[in-house]
């Protein structure tokens, strides 16, 4: 295929379609699974054990785990976001990350409070 007058194959132009939230989404994987190659050889080279190994990959998984629930949290937070505030109050859109950090902020500032007093 031609584009511009420079030949180029279909995956560049299949790259093309990604937005960038998929980007973004396909590199945190990507640093995750590296992430977790790189512990294995770490733990493989000191000598550890299976046992461990899987421990530490169970906890590097949990951890994984919630990140990805919060990242999966900001897409709803950001098309929410997107979709109502511009109209009604007049804000600029948000991207994926500033919907992330709007969650974590939330989160911060609206947390139950419960104070248990016995007399």
């Amino acid at each position: 295929m031609h584009h511009n007058g420079k030949c180029m194959n279909s995956s560049v132009l299949e790259a093309q379609n990604f937005n960038n939230e998929q980007i973004e989404l396909i590199n945190i994987n990507f640093i995750i699974n590296l992430l977790t190659a790189i512990i294995y050889d770490i733990l493989l080279g000191v000598g550890a054990n299976i046992k461990t190994m899987k421990i530490v990959l169970q906890i590097i998984g949990a951890v994984a785990l919630v990140a990805g629930l919060a990242l999966l949290m900001a897409f709803p937070t950001m098309w929410l976001w997107n979709w109502l505030m511009p109209d009604i109050f007049g804000l600029v859109e948000i991207d994926f990350w500033q919907a992330l950090g709007l969650n974590v902020l939330s989160g911060i500032l609206i947390r139950p409070t419960t104070t248990n007093s016995k007399s």
